[in-house]
């Protein structure tokens, strides 16, 4: 694999600084920005065209969900990856619809978060098993939901239009 450019957008120090540390002893990968906040996460995503951004979801700013829009929207040839503590399946839903390929919960080990990252750099998605799972509920229950109110094509025209009173 050619050099991989990554953002890492976080604003805890310490966590900003173990994720670079993490991510760069891998050879050939190189962290060309770092960000504490929101806007700054989308400016430098914007400046330096990362090939794979880590977006935490809950930094200063218009929020992680919108900075993950952003990116993707604006810098489409960048990879949005969420690291997160949020084990919540509305923000796992609301990443996901928003452009990011992966979520990941801030426990990952170094290596697995070093997989994930090369996996989305070739294109793959991934969620943590514990949540993939609740994931497929929440479709299953929407499919069923849709099911239980749509009307077939027949249906609809035996009830032909709605009188108006």
């Amino acid at each position: 694999m050619a050099e991989l450019r990554l953002l890492v957008a976080d604003d805890h120090p310490l966590m900003r600084d173990g994720v670079v540390h993490s991510l760069q002893v891998q050879p050939g990968w190189l962290v060309v920005a770092q960000a504490d906040n929101c806007e700054q996460a989308v400016a430098l995503a914007r400046k330096t065209q990362p090939d794979v951004a880590l977006i935490d979801l809950s930094m200063p700013g218009v929020g992680g969900i919108e900075v993950v829009r952003l990116i993707t929207s604006e810098v489409p040839a960048t990879r949005v990856v969420v690291l997160t503590a949020s084990s919540d399946s509305d923000q796992l839903l609301a990443a996901l619809k928003a452009g990011a390929l992966a979520y990941v919960l801030k426990g990952v080990a170094a290596l697995e978060l070093r997989d994930v990252v090369r996996r989305v750099a070739n294109g793959e998605s991934y969620v943590p098993p514990a949540l993939a799972g609740r994931l497929l509920g929440e479709f299953a229950r929407v499919r069923h939901d849709q099911a239980a109110t749509a009307l077939t094509p027949r249906e609809a025209d035996v009830l032909g239009p709605c009188p108006r009173a």
